[in-house]
């Protein structure tokens, strides 16, 4: 009986042992996971601070739009280059309006809280086959705008 009770605490040992290994090899992983998480989190107090959430910026471009009657077709953050004391942030915009709509849009977008410049832009105008579904601009005035912004963030 000893014999089997000894055996047994032997073998609940050598589980643990091994419990405790694997703890300790998934534990290196953790901590890479744990780092990059307190990097995220860095990144993002950093962005408040300097009153910059791209969510924010993307919620306010929403809503400009809705508000002058626009369509949008697409809304794209691009890139982020970083330069010695600040970074810029590319988004790429492609909206349908009236000219009188989307200058409107552009003006409402440069009185944002950021420092956004407008750094390529294009307008042409809507072929007939597309604005069949953009019936709340008159046919002749619905014109399409391609543009990239620059968002800048001081660092």
């Amino acid at each position: 009986m000893e014999l089997d009770r000894l055996k047994y605490q032997e073998i609940k040992l050598k589980k643990t042992i091994d419990d405790i290994q694997v703890v300790l090899m998934k534990s290196d992983e953790y901590d890479d996971q744990i780092n990059q998480l307190k990097m995220l989190q860095k990144d993002l107090e950093q962005q408040f601070e300097n009153g910059f959430t791209l969510v924010s910026l993307l919620y306010n471009l929403s809503h400009i739009s809705s508000d002058l009657g626009l369509t949008y077709l697409s809304i794209e953050p691009g890139t982020q280059e970083s330069f010695e004391f600040y970074s810029a942030f590319t988004i790429n915009i492609s909206l349908i309006g009236s000219f009188q709509q989307l200058i409107h849009y552009i003006s409402k977008l440069l009185e944002l809280n950021f420092l956004i410049t407008l750094d390529e832009y294009h307008m042409k105008p809507v072929i007939e086959e597309q604005n069949a579904s953009y019936n709340h601009i008159h046919q002749s005035q619905a014109i399409q705008l391609e543009m990239t912004i620059l968002v800048y963030r001081f660092e």
